[in-house]
């Protein structure tokens, strides 16, 4: 079990595993199986949420803690790639449901986003407002080729 504390609540992590081999659930090169609890609660310590993850792996040696912090460290991975997509554009407020418009939103976010690494753009939040006064100044992005510097 691990606990953290920080952004307004606690957050406790449980991870159990189980060798899943030879017990006939049907999914091919299973070999682990195992689940994670996480328990939100307010800095009071008054429960907020409770989340449950199943995992399953065909890793056979992995134990529950080894578990816990791979997927810790892909969740970590995941909220650095979302903050901007949700600070920037509220993408989890977003209202485009129907057809192609979250795929295609999701898109057009991901070619800014793109854009903005290719030409060295840090402060994603100020060029976005930028270029909502004046949408001209997208032209630079889309045209000028970037070129790597030369290696000396």
């Amino acid at each position: 079990m691990s606990t953290e504390r920080g952004h307004g609540r606690i957050n406790r992590w449980t991870t159990w595993a189980t060798d899943i081999t030879g017990d006939g659930i049907g999914l091919p090169y299973a070999a682990r199986l195992a689940v994670i609890r996480r328990d939100v609660a307010d800095l009071a310590g008054q429960p907020r949420s409770k989340q449950v993850v199943i995992v399953v792996t065909s890793r056979v040696h992995l134990s529950a803690a080894e578990i816990a912090a791979h997927a810790r460290r892909h969740w970590g991975i995941e909220n650095l790639e979302h903050r901007a997509r949700d600070t920037v554009w509220h993408e989890d407020d977003h209202q485009a449901y129907l057809g192609n418009g979250p795929r295609t939103m999701a898109t057009l976010r991901n070619l800014a986003l793109g854009l903005f690494t290719i030409h060295g753009i840090t402060k994603i939040k100020e060029t976005v407002q930028a270029i909502g006064g004046n949408p001209l100044r997208t032209l630079p992005l889309l045209t000028q080729r970037h070129t790597q510097p030369s290696a000396i």
